[in-house]
C-alpha cells in the first residue's frame, strides 16, 4: 500500500480488513493491545497520507469467543482515504452491516444525505481542543496525538510551531493591524499594497502575477511542494520573522546560526544549514541571489532560465521544500539529514514524479 501510494497523485480509497487496530478503544475484550504494535499500522497510514473515513454502525466490526477469554471484538474493517478523495466524494459514509455468514460485518461504502451529527468514529480533518489544552498544560505537542490525526507535512508544521509559555487561550489575529483587529481601513489599505505591488515578489501587474502562478501551478511536482512554493511565495510560512510579528515568539531570530532575522529568504538560501545544502549541489544558479530579493523574485528570475536549464525550476523548489521539512525536523527535536542527503531526496522526488507521470507509449 506505502509503494503504491507514491505512484500517483489521484484520489484513492482503501477498504477492507486490515488485521489491527489504530487505539486501545478499538478492542472490547481479551489482552490488552501494546502501543507499539499499532504504531506501525499508524506509520503506514501517515506514509501514505491517508486517513480513516470514520463509520456509520457498530463501533466492532469482528467478534469471536476465544473460549476462556470470552467474547472479544474489535474494529478491524475500515476505509482508509486520500485528501482528495474526500474532496471528491464529500458524502460517501461507511456503513457497517452485520452479517450471520461470517465473523465480520459487511462494509457498505455510499453517498448518502446523513447529517454530520449522526455520523459515528473517528472525523476526518478535524482538531480536537482537548489536544490543545493538554499541549498548554505541558507545554509540549503531544506528537503520538498529532501522528494519529494529521498528514506528515501538516505534522511537522504544527511541531515547528512554539507553544506560548504563558498558557494564555488562542484567539484570532489580523495580521494586518498593529492591534490584531480587524478593519476596513487596514483591508483596503492592504488591497492597495497588492495593486501597486513592489518589487520582482509582487509583479508589476496582476497579469504578470497570474502568468507567473500557472506557470507555477502547471510544475511536474507533487502538490504538497507546490502548496509550500505558494505559502513561500505569499511569505506565510511559519518563520520566526513571522511568528515574532504574531506574538508566539519573543524575537525573529534564526536559532540555528543566531546571526540574522529568520525570514523566508535566510531560511533558505542564506542560513548556514542552507548554506551546507546548496554547496553540494551539482548545479549553479545562472544569477546570484540578493538580499532583498522574496521567493517569487528568484522563481521569475529562474523561469526565464528555463529554456537553458529544463528542470532547474523544479528542482530548485524541490530543494527549497526539503531543506524547510528539515529545518521544522530539526527544530521538534529530530535528528534532521545531511546536506547532501537533502538534496539527493530532491532529485529523487522530481526524478520520480517524472516518470511517473510520463504519456505512456
Amino acid at each position: 500500500m506505502e509503494s503504491l501510494s507514491h505512484r500517483s497523485d489521484l484520489p484513492w480509497v482503501c477498504m477492507g480488513d486490515y488485521n489491527e487496530i489504530m487505539h486501545a478503544k478499538e478492542k472490547e475484550g481479551g489482552g490488552v493491545r501494546l502501543e507499539g504494535q499499532m504504531r506501525a499500522f499508524w506509520e503506514v497510514i501517515n506514509k501514505c497520507q491517508l486517513r480513516d473515513l470514520g463509520y456509520i454502525g457498530s463501533d466492532y466490526t469482528w467478534s469471536r469467543k476465544l473460549w476462556s477469554r470470552g467474547w472479544v471484538r474489535k474494529r478491524l474493517d475500515r476505509a482508509l482515504v486520500s485528501l482528495s478523495w474526500v474532496g471528491a466524494f464529500p458524502a460517501a459514509r461507511l456503513f457497517y452491516a452485520a452479517t450471520s455468514v461470517s465473523d465480520h460485518c459487511i462494509l457498505v461504502l455510499k453517498e448518502t444525505s446523513y447529517q454530520r451529527k449522526r455520523r459515528h468514529g473517528p472525523k476526518v480533518w478535524s482538531f480536537e481542543s482537548m489536544w490543545l489544552e493538554d499541549a498548554r498544560a505541558s507545554n509540549e505537542w503531544d506528537i503520538d496525538k498529532l501522528g494519529q490525526w494529521f498528514l506528515l507535512d501538516d505534522k511537522d508544521a504544527i511541531l515547528g510551531i512554539p507553544l506560548s509559555s504563558t498558557s494564555t487561550s488562542d484567539r484570532l489575529v489580523w495580521a494586518e493591524n498593529k492591534s490584531g483587529k480587524f478593519t476596513v481601513k487596514s483591508a483596503y489599505t492592504l488591497v492597495l499594497d497588492e495593486q501597486k505591488g513592489s518589487g520582482l515578489g509582487h509583479c508589476s501587474n496582476g497579469m504578470a502575477r497570474r502568468k507567473l502562478w500557472k506557470a507555477i501551478w502547471k510544475l511536474h511536482l507533487l502538490q504538497k511542494i507546490k502548496l509550500f512554493a505558494w505559502k513561500a511565495g505569499r511569505d506565510i510560512l511559519a518563520s520566526k520573522e513571522n511568528l515574532a510579528k504574531r506574538k508566539i515568539t519573543p524575537d525573529g531570530v534564526c536559532e540555528f546560526c543566531g546571526d540574522a532575522v529568520e525570514t523566508i529568504g535566510h531560511t533558505l538560501w542564506f542560513c548556514d544549514h542552507a548554506k551546507e545544502v546548496w554547496r553540494n549541489s551539482k548545479f549553479a544558479l545562472p544569477f546570484e541571489i540578493s538580499a532583498t530579493w522574496k521567493f517569487l523574485d528568484v522563481l521569475k528570475a529562474l523561469l526565464r532560465c528555463e529554456h537553458l536549464r529544463p528542470r532547474l525550476l523544479e528542482l530548485f523548489i524541490a530543494t527549497c521544500w526539503g531543506i524547510w521539512k528539515n529545518r521544522n525536523e530539526l527544530r521538534a527535536g529530530g535528528k534532521g539529514k545531511a546536506g547532501r542527503s537533502i538534496l539527493r531526496n530532491a532529485s529523487l522526488l522530481v526524478e520520480e514524479y517524472r516518470v511517473a507521470n510520463e504519456p505512456k507509449t
